[in-house]
């Protein structure tokens, strides 16, 4: 039984003012590359930005590969050695000191109403984004039932979207999760959008533009056009630069009536100092879960080999102690990201005794 297919990542290949070339590698078993947007002109001479040559931007590679209940091992893990082994975590700046939490302790700070201690929580979960440790990145039972919950809130509040686009790397696991759980039934086009480099808004105009675009080019539709854009939300930056972005792709699009954005955002409430204030002019709607699984757990995100480590899934009792522990293993050919989206998507619960 397949449970999960990676979802395409378009990328702006090649600009300029005759042409653009997008690829895009579908979901299906028969990939396709979009070519030539023939109003790609028209809207960039529309738009403020000043183009005087090709802009290069980095491809990343897709691959197609569904997830079957052979494709990866659980092993149940010893709990006296699991729950004895400290999370360990460095803080940032140069010489930072190295940390070490037991998992009981991480726990309870996330479940302290001292947002600092619930911050320390985090980080001895998530441990550091850019080196991988053995006790990174646990999924905690209760968070994922949430964030199970949650996915399927999304849904229903994109549900009136022609199509879902979300920017790698937050958004773009957003749209993973809500592809894992559509029906066959569905309709709806979902696309994840590469994470661009240098001047981010700039850029997010041109590659959001384009991609529009060509959704629009091959969805001729004379009604009103609702499109929806799924981000994740710890502070709020993000959601904020989306906001900037899509108002002003909204404006470069003017000439084409009936066209709305809509962004949902999938907002964490444990371990937040300083949230930012939404702005307006393109509609928000949040929805809330304790702790964002995968959020900058690199080894989580990622789709090559530095991805085929384990994902270990901690159930806890009633007063949030550890009381079993599950390690998924990804077989050759999938990584931790294909578990992560397969564990969102409830489709392991059967496998867990959830």
């Amino acid at each position: 039984m397949n449970l999960y297919h990676r979802v395409a990542v378009t990328i702006i290949r090649k600009f300029s003012l005759d042409s653009t070339d997008l690829e895009s590698v579908s979901t299906n078993t028969s990939p396709e590359t979009i070519r030539s947007l023939s109003s790609a002109s028209e809207y960039f001479e529309a738009s403020d930005i000043e183009l005087k040559s090709p802009r290069q931007f980095q491809a990343k590679g897709v691959q197609i590969n569904p997830l079957a209940e052979t494709d990866f091992d659980i092993n149940r893990l010893d709990m006296p050695t699991f729950v004895n082994t400290p999370l360990t975590w460095i803080s940032n700046g140069k010489g930072a000191d190295e940390h070490a939490f037991s998992l009981e302790m991480a726990i309870k700070n996330l479940g302290s109403p001292s947002v600092d201690d619930q911050v320390a929580g985090i980080k001895a979960l998530r441990g550091r984004d850019s080196i991988y440790h053995e006790t990174q990145g646990y999924v905690l039972l209760p968070h994922l039932l949430k964030i199970q919950s949650a996915v399927k809130d999304m849904q229903t509040a994109l549900s009136d979207c022609a199509a879902v686009f979300g920017i790698d790397r937050g958004g773009g696991m957003l749209v993973s999760y809500l592809k894992s759980v559509e029906t066959s039934e569905s309709t709806q086009h979902l696309q994840r959008i590469a994470k661009t480099t240098g001047d981010v808004r700039k850029k997010l105009v041109e590659s959001i533009g384009a991609v529009v675009l060509s959704f629009l080019s091959q969805n001729n539709s004379a009604g009103p056009v609702t499109l929806g854009f799924v981000e994740t939300f710890i502070s709020g930056s993000s959601v904020n630069t989306l906001v900037d972005v899509l108002k002003k792709v909204k404006k470069n699009l003017h000439h084409i009536p009936n066209l709305s954005f809509k962004i949902v955002a999938l907002r964490q409430t444990l371990g937040v100092k300083n949230a930012s204030k939404i702005d307006s002019g393109i509609p928000v709607t949040q929805i809330r879960v304790p702790y964002l699984l995968a959020e900058d757990v690199n080894y989580q995100l990622v789709e090559n080999g530095d991805g085929r480590r384990p994902v270990v899934v901690v159930t806890t009792d009633e007063r949030s102690l550890p009381i079993s522990a599950q390690e998924l293993m990804p077989k050759e050919g999938f990584v931790a990201r294909d578990l992560m989206v397969a564990l969102v998507s409830g489709k392991l619960n059967d496998h867990l005794g959830i």
